[in-house]
């Protein structure tokens, strides 16, 4: 989701709290599901180019190969600026 959303050359994500929870066992592979608005993500990217980093928080599903959810995670993030340099 970072590298198709943001500008890696400008941003990058660290997690700062992250809660799991497990409503059934997994017997498959499991696939990943988590979505966030363009708007969403151009308002992340213009609050952390002003003021140097923006917190945000984001829910997926991973699903088992039959469709059921078997674990949800709710974590907040941070996108930070890299630093410029100044030689």
């Amino acid at each position: 989701m970072y590298y198709v959303s943001f500008d890696s050359a400008k941003f990058y994500p660290i997690v700062k709290e992250v809660s799991i929870r497990y409503p059934r066992p997994a017997s498959t592979d499991l696939t990943p599901e988590v979505s966030l608005e363009p708007g969403e993500v151009e308002a992340i990217q213009r609050a952390t180019q002003k003021e140097g980093k923006k917190d945000w928080t984001i829910d997926l599903e991973l699903k088992d190969a039959h469709g059921e959810v078997c674990s949800m995670v709710h974590g907040t993030w941070q996108m930070r600026r890299f630093q410029e340099n100044k030689q």
